[in-house]
């Protein structure tokens, strides 16, 4: 069957499901900051790039146990739809199409002068989640990307014990607390750098969470790959 754009139904020989055009019209990112991705207006301050924006200087005064944040698009229409459709609507063609992208984009703008991470490892959902959902988003999206980059991907060690609240509502005070101690990892990633993906950061504070039990069970660094930013 040929290749047919999710977006304008046109048959594409892009490999892809998703035409050129329609890609070059979504809002993808461009200037971030390296840590917790923001596209914002920047300046320089010493050897971190800060963003001027209500929460300008953050990066430098709360802490991230993550490294860096890689990012495909703004979220901006159309990405909210298609993200719904496929934690919302079951329709995972999406996250086979978004992990894609992501790997692309990892290729041809990330790590030039260092390896790719050692290991993969998907934000785990609930267990009561999962059961309701069928399946976790961040997994499907992380199939292709491993298939592509060729990275092993972790999908048995890391769990979601604690059933907390949705994100979307809280502040960022809350947000922390409703996170504490909410992940562990029965393994040993000792010496391993890592990859975490998830389909959407919105303050990071999911996966700021899930780094630090990362490192505590002995990561290098921890980066996080994700379809979007809010």
């Amino acid at each position: 069957m040929p290749f047919t754009c999710i977006l304008c139904q046109q048959t594409t020989d892009t490999q892809l499901d998703l035409c050129l055009a329609c890609f070059n019209d979504l809002p993808r990112t461009s200037t971030l900051c390296p840590i917790c991705s923001p596209e914002l207006n920047s300046k320089i301050l010493g050897n971190h790039t800060a963003y001027q924006s209500k929460n300008a200087l953050a990066c430098l005064y709360q802490p991230h146990y993550f490294t860096r944040s890689y990012c495909l698009f703004n979220y901006y229409p159309p990405i909210p739809t298609l993200l719904f459709r496929l934690t919302g609507k079951r329709q995972l063609v999406y996250a086979r199409i978004f992990g894609e992208l992501i790997a692309q984009y990892i290729q041809n703008n990330c790590y030039y002068a260092e390896p790719l991470p050692d290991v993969i490892i998907p934000v785990p959902l609930h267990y009561q989640r999962l059961q309701k959902r069928g399946y976790n988003q961040a997994l499907e999206i992380a199939r292709p990307i491993s298939k592509i980059l060729k990275i092993p991907l972790e999908i048995k060690a890391a769990i979601r014990h604690k059933h907390t609240l949705p994100q979307l509502h809280l502040t960022m005070t809350e947000r922390q607390a409703n996170l504490n101690n909410a992940f562990c990892y029965q393994g040993n990633l000792t010496g391993k750098s890592v990859a975490i993906v998830d389909d959407l950061i919105s303050t990071g504070a999911t996966c700021n969470s899930f780094a630090q039990e990362l490192l505590v069970k002995g990561a290098k660094t921890v980066d996080v790959w994700c379809c979007a930013r809010a």
